[in-house]
């Protein structure tokens, strides 16, 4: 039998919905002249700056907190070294709040963006994750949202990475993959790149970790898996990125699975 922790939430019914609601303190007008693909000067300084702090405390405050794991990134690196250098969007499940420190400290040195809700981008530590290279996307805004298209666009052809939550929100510690929104997969389409599967799974706490997890709180594995390329045979734009939105799914929940233990 795989392992399942014991954590209890209240999941809401619509997969997508989102379990927090930061409160929003800044006012940056997120309209289509924001700069959503922030590449200056002074930010590109900010992000390596923070990136080092990603690469060592940071590193050392995840693993003490999650005890988290890497798992298959050197056989990606070292078939796949190429595609790591040429631009790829990776995706995964979201399970809770500080996972993409996890994600960052899994992908170092590598430094890249990640598509950010709205709400978390205007809340008051969202100055810092705009420094760390976040991108955020507007609500209800079509001349914003394109904006933002292009800038992730051109993140992409400068040969880039950026991560994005297919899930679109965050579930505390859930236990499966949710439906994907298909974003990941149509910015892949879009830009000719690929997708590479990340997956969040538990294993049980043992030793001192079990000093100071809560009950019933698992730590974390972060599994890497094969790029998943755009299939240019499908001549449908919108019929690509269901395929490739479908596989990279599909990739993430075997992740999840096939490294879940056995108790």
């Amino acid at each position: 039998m795989k392992y399942r922790h014991g954590l209890k939430y209240d999941y809401p019914s619509d997969p997508h919905a989102h379990m927090i609601d930061p409160k929003q303190s800044r006012k940056d007008n997120l309209n289509k002249d924001y700069p959503y693909y922030g590449n200056s000067f002074i930010l590109k300084i900010c992000h390596v700056l923070i990136e080092i702090f990603f690469c060592t405390l940071g590193s050392l405050i995840m693993k003490i907190m999650y005890g988290y794991k890497i798992i298959a990134k050197k056989e990606l690196k070292k078939k796949y070294k190429d595609v790591l250098k040429n631009g790829f969007i990776t995706v995964s499940n979201h399970i809770f709040d500080a996972d993409y420190v996890v994600i960052r400290c899994a992908m170092k040195p590598k430094m890249g963006h990640i598509l950010l809700w709205k709400n978390n981008h205007l809340r008051k530590i969202g100055f810092l994750i705009r420094l760390s290279g976040s991108i955020p996307v507007p609500k209800n805004d079509l001349g914003a949202t394109l904006s933002m298209m292009r800038g992730v666009d051109k993140a992409l052809q400068n040969k880039e990475w950026i991560h994005i939550y297919p899930e679109a929100s965050m579930f505390y510690w859930y236990q499966d993959v949710r439906e994907f929104t298909d974003g990941a997969a149509m910015f892949a389409c879009r830009n000719n790149k690929p997708i590479i599967p990340l997956a969040f799974s538990y294993r049980p706490p043992k030793g001192l970790y079990k000093l100071w997890r809560r009950k019933g709180a698992p730590l974390v594995n972060v599994s890497f898996g094969e790029p998943l390329y755009p299939n240019n045979e499908i001549i449908s734009l919108k019929d690509r990125i269901i395929d490739l939105n479908s596989r990279a799914h599909s990739a993430v929940k075997k992740l999840m699975e096939d490294n879940t233990p056995e108790v």
